[in-house]
């Protein structure tokens, strides 16, 4: 059971509820109170987050890859546009509806390519929110990933964030030393990093609480995680090849990872050490709760 601890005092009770679940043809529609959630049969993903009539979000959590090449991805990079990791989409292969829990079984694939992941994504269902769990185990054929977690987007006036994790400026794996664990207050605007090659940016890591707010809504993240809440996305970052060439920002970007392949020095030194890649199978999970 979830309890606060000195350790991660940010963890929220959670209430067992017996959620009101509608298994349509394509969406599966969990109402919890006033809080009615639509998960995605297609592809496993959180496609909508409803407060009485409030949407919070703006396109659907859904698991993600892929990040902007950094300038020491220059040889990794070619392996995984090889694996075509900015365009893999999942595919559930079943659902299993239990209680006040959903989970889907499925695939990631890249059109053309064999599955790269295999995955079990379970959504349970409480009072407060959802936690979401994922297993998963990366084909044999497949590189070492960019990243592991999820992305989705939120209305840009999602400005104002508050976290608990490695800052107060961005951190990565194999660059944590210059960051201090703590509860940090920011904008999504001033975490970008202006890198003038735009690349993967603005990461905060060994998260335990993320709160992003409009002033009216607020959407909090548990449980142990990195993140990334930027102006921009991945796909954004990647086809920009100055800072000015990157487009109007038209909304947040949010991406919740487990893991993430460290920076390494390999644009002319070796590859990051193994304890700083992406691991071929594992799990993790987030709670989300909506305020």
């Amino acid at each position: 059971g979830a309890y606060a601890s000195p350790e991660n005092p940010f963890v929220t009770p959670k209430t067992t509820v017996k959620p009101v679940i509608d298994d349509g043809k394509r969406y599966v529609t969990v109402i919890v109170g006033k809080k009615t959630y639509t998960l995605d049969k297609l592809n496993g993903a959180l496609s909508s987050v409803k407060v009485g009539k409030t949407e919070v979000l703006k396109s659907p959590l859904v698991l993600n890859l892929w990040r902007a090449p950094i300038n020491n991805d220059i040889n990794i990079a070619r392996k995984w546009e090889a694996m075509r990791y900015s365009e893999t989409s999942p595919e559930v292969r079943s659902t299993e509806i239990n209680g006040n829990t959903v989970v889907f079984v499925g695939d990631l694939t890249a059109r053309t390519l064999e599955p790269i992941m295999s995955f079990r994504l379970g959504y349970e269902f409480f009072a407060e929110g959802v936690t979401v769990r994922l297993d998963f185990k990366f084909a044999e054929y497949a590189t070492d990933a960019p990243r592991i977690g999820f992305y989705c987007t939120l209305d840009k006036k999602y400005e104002n964030v508050r976290y608990y994790g490695f800052g107060p400026y961005e951190a990565y794996s194999d660059m944590k030393l210059c960051a201090i664990k703590d509860l940090y207050e920011n904008t999504v605007t001033s975490m970008q990093e202006y890198y003038t090659f735009p690349q993967e940016n603005g990461n905060r890591i060994d998260c335990n609480l993320m709160e992003i707010t409009d002033g009216k809504t607020t959407l909090r993240v548990e449980d142990s995680f990195s993140f990334s809440a930027l102006p921009h996305s991945p796909w954004e970052y990647a086809a920009a090849a100055h800072d000015f060439d990157l487009p109007k920002r038209t909304c947040t970007n949010l991406c919740l990872d487990f893991y993430q392949y460290g920076l390494g020095s390999n644009a002319c030194g070796p590859e990051p050490l193994p304890q700083y890649r992406t691991p071929r199978e594992g799990k993790g999970s987030v709670t989300l709760i909506v305020k």
